[in-house]
């Protein structure tokens, strides 16, 4: 009798970016297990990934040295039209059966069957039991119409038979077999030795745009911690030391999961894992992080989704942003690594839902974050709130082709949230991740030119295929992020205690980033250079006010570095959005909605005053600064920093900084008032005794560099002190644009 045989095939995929080609960093976790299940039997099996083979002309010889019974195609929703072009090359040479599986046909059932004519069979739900059944079948004449979870046709009908009890004894699974996918020719499994490990099936919660509980169900299926323990010594016996558990709920039973902590320490194996694909942040304890941290883990992420209350509830996430900011918190302080995923375009969202969940983002403390462009996938709530609340603006048929989680380009808009509202969030979502995912892997400098160089999308695109695709360029890559994937302690994991103990060390490792521009606060600017000399001055006890300190970056960083620290703005989204800011940092300041010209101090009150960018918004810049003289002690210093009328700063620093038109063109001042000539002067007027101001009158470059490359202030600063073209009279200043200061 012939060996029943089966050829797996997994198509090639797009890239999350929408890019033509991302090869598998490691096999298939669901096509190991089916592997592993028909071979113990009887079943051969072979198996052809064109991630890895790209060229899909070689499964034809492929085809006819194996000389299987069955051709198993694996077919999912996002790109799904990569395995219909898999279906059509085997037709070209094979009349083979082939069966047609995965979470595409899970969430469209029957509609593989009815559009295309090559597929014979497809299997919804897990696969284990019906391919088992359905080989039976075609060996012995078994009626298919039994077969729970096949899909097939009969007399030109496509047939959709009940759905399969799910498997609730996964022990009852032989372990997932890697082996015949070829380790060597996956990425992590060769350079990394790495593999996924999934230790539980199911999810019991509603997310509206979530699809795994049409290939796996609503109810949670764990494996028991021995039969985890026994695959972890089994692939450390050869060699693995790394592994991604790649659970939905790893964490939904607690006790369960601390058990598989305990055992991994008492097995004496020295692993590290992660969890990238995400745990529940509010199924998690202080103890259970502290667990997870000595078992090996390094990294964790968490699903946030939105940074709106209202829609968290509107999606059925059943969770709070609290339990978000603690889940962040409290690994920083287990010291393992951190990153929370979030979504734009839900359900009810509007523009400002959306930036609201950009703004919490960048208030956490955790690593990095991933935004995404929400993608309906068919079958999901999602999906149907679409077809009645709003409007696809991509075909139905083909979207799935290749708009991906980090397209900027939106699949469907509402009244709500119109398509160009959506692209802008999404653009700045996308900026947003780049550049803290880049940092955190390369590093605060060389992490950061990488994300400026990634503005150029051809760019990007060929450092993802480089890095990700190329076996050279992946060992520079892993090289070079080599710091993210080291084991951190508790305080070197919890940022709020590191910047907090060490001013110096918060500032040798990375800065402060507003929570809504890319404006950074760093002594390494010219601006914190003059800055930070001016407060040494005066010393640990000064108290210091910022007039108009929007964001509050440069507050939060006097105020780490110990000094009493007062903000006053004008602006109480600004105000908020720093509150929300410095209690990342476990950092509190005195901040004040006020109008800088009317400030509601006594007199007298401030030992150094600092207002940067701020008086050239004003058609009465000399009230602001008679206001700020106020307010300053006799003997007290104010630095004041504005554009030049020709410089880079005013002409588009705030084009790039996506500010408003009203702001960008707002410098309703006198022009000649800001030269370093007539800044001088209004100072004068207002009754200063002394007035420093930088040589350099018109900053055309130096502007920008001021603003935008903060590593790069420093050396200049040093340049120009060289050069004679810094003045140190009373303190240091060097002329960004203009600068002013004067003793009182």
């Amino acid at each position: 009798m012939k060996k029943e045989k089966i050829l797996f095939i997994l198509p090639a995929v797009k890239s999350l970016f929408g890019d033509s080609y991302a090869a598998p960093g490691h096999p298939h976790v669901g096509i190991a297990y089916l592997s592993a299940f028909l071979k113990s039997r009887g079943v051969e099996v072979s198996i052809f990934d064109a991630g890895i083979e790209k060229d899909i002309r070689a499964l034809s010889p492929f085809i006819k040295d194996f000389e299987p019974s069955l051709i198993g195609v694996t077919v999912f929703s996002y790109c799904h039209h990569l395995a219909r072009e898999i279906i059509k090359e085997v037709r070209k040479t094979s009349a083979l059966p082939i069966v047609a599986g995965g979470p595409h046909i899970s969430a469209t059932k029957t509609q593989m069957l009815l559009e295309d004519a090559d597929v014979d069979f497809a299997i919804k739900g897990e696969g284990e039991e019906t391919l088992l059944e359905l080989f039976q079948a075609l060996n012995n004449g078994k009626d298919y119409s039994k077969i729970d979870g096949l899909i097939w046709r009969s007399n030109g009908q496509v047939v959709e038979n009940h759905d399969r009890d799910f498997i609730e004894d996964l022990d009852s699974l032989p372990l997932p077999d890697y082996e015949s996918f070829g380790l060597e020719k996956y990425l992590n499994t060769r350079e990394e030795k790495k593999l996924p490990i999934i230790t539980s099936r199911g999810c019991p919660y509603g997310c509206n745009f979530c699809s795994v509980h049409l290939s796996m169900g609503r109810g949670f299926r764990p494996r028991s911690p021995e039969n985890i323990l026994k695959e972890l010594e089994y692939w450390y016996g050869k060699g693995f030391r790394t592994f991604d558990f790649n659970d939905d709920c790893f964490s939904l039973d607690l006790e369960r999961a601390m058990k598989v902590c305990d055992l991994i320490i008492g097995s004496g194996m020295k692993i590290t894992y992660q969890l990238y694909n995400g745990i529940r942040a509010d199924r998690l304890t202080k103890e259970f992080l502290k667990k997870m941290k000595d078992s090996g883990c390094n990294f964790v992420s968490y699903g946030c989704e939105s940074g709106n209350e209202e829609i968290l509830k509107a999606i059925e996430k059943g969770l709070k942003l609290e339990q978000v900011r603690n889940a962040v918190e409290w690994s920083n302080e287990a010291g393992i690594r951190n990153s929370v995923n979030f979504i734009i375009g839900h359900p009810h969202e509007t523009y400002r839902t959306a930036m609201e969940t950009l703004d919490f983002a960048k208030s956490l403390p955790c690593d990095f974050v991933n935004i995404y462009n929400l993608v309906p996938y068919p079958g999901t709530e999602l999906y149907k709130w679409i077809k009645e609340n709003g409007r696809f603006l991509v075909d139905e048929k083909v979207y799935l082709r290749g708009i991906a989680s980090y397209d900027n380009e939106p699949i469907f808009e509402t009244k709500e949230f119109s398509k160009k509202e959506r692209v802008k969030v999404n653009k700045k979502g996308r900026a947003l991740y780049e550049r803290r995912i880049l940092e955190f892997r390369l590093g605060k400098r060389l992490g950061y030119i990488a994300y400026l160089l990634m503005r150029l999308r051809p760019l990007a695109k060929l450092g993802r295929t480089i890095a990700l695709s190329n076996k050279l360029g992946n060992r520079i890559y892993v090289f070079l992020s080599r710091s993210s994937r080291k084991e951190t302690s508790g305080d070197e994991g919890n940022k709020s205690v590191r910047l907090k103990n060490d001013w110096e060390h918060r500032w040798s490792v990375g800065t402060f980033e507003a929570i809504s521009s890319e404006v950074k606060a760093n002594p390494d600017t010219a601006q914190g250079r003059v800055s930070i000399e001016l407060l040494k001055k005066y010393g640990k006890g000064a108290r210091i006010l910022e007039a108009g300190c929007g964001l509050g970056v440069w507050v939060f960083l006097f105020e780490g570095m110990g000094f009493k620290t007062f903000g006053v703005d004008f602006s109480e989204t600004g105000l908020r959005a720093a509150s929300a800011y410095g209690k990342q940092y476990g950092i509190s300041a005195k901040l004040t909605r006020a109008d800088i010209r009317r400030m509601p101090f006594p007199d007298n009150t401030f030992d150094v005053i600092v207002s940067y960018g701020v008086v050239e918004h004003f058609d009465d810049s000399i009230n602001a600064v008679k206001e700020m003289l106020r307010v300053l002690k006799p003997g007290g210093t104010c630095l004041v920093t504005t554009p030049n009328p020709f410089n880079f700063h005013r002409l588009i620093g705030r084009f790039v900084l996506n500010a408003t038109k009203s702001a960008r063109l707002g410098y309703v001042g006198k022009e000649d008032d800001y030269t370093p000539k007539g800044l001088a002067a209004m100072f004068k007027e207002a009754g200063f005794r002394s007035i420093n101001c930088g040589i350099l009158d018109e900053g055309l470059l130096f502007g920008m560099f001021w603003q935008f490359i903060p590593f790069i202030g420093g050396p200049i600063y040093n340049i120009l002190k060289k050069f004679s073209l810094v003045i140190e009279r009373s303190q240091r200043l060097v002329g960004t644009g203009s600068y002013a200061t004067g003793s009182k």
